[in-house]
């Protein structure tokens, strides 16, 4: 065979905190296409950051961190079937899941 032919592996990862948890994430392609990848997990990281500047109860001055400090408030569908999808979660694991 050709070496020209042969698959040529490359890996990409990215590491951060975010919400107060390590993230790792690693992504192995072909070469050609690293490009690609590194972009694709750069913009995954970008919106785990996004969420995060929106729903992390560890920051302040976001629609979490408003209802946290409320005894009532209105909150974006967004956020409420996040809030629905966390309690069906909590149920289902018996409460290993704790939002």
């Amino acid at each position: 065979m050709n070496r020209s032919n042969q698959w040529k592996s490359a890996s990409y990862e990215l590491r951060g905190e975010i919400m107060k948890t390590d993230i790792y994430c690693e992504i192995q392609c072909e070469e050609a296409a690293l490009p690609f990848a590194q972009a694709s997990l750069k913009k995954a990281f970008k919106m785990f950051r996004e969420f995060e500047g929106r729903y992390s109860r560890f920051r302040k001055d976001n629609a979490l961190w408003r209802l946290n400090q409320s005894d009532c408030s209105v909150v974006s569908p967004e956020l409420f079937s996040l809030l629905e999808s966390a309690k069906k979660y909590h149920t289902e694991t018996g409460g290993l899941f704790d939002p």
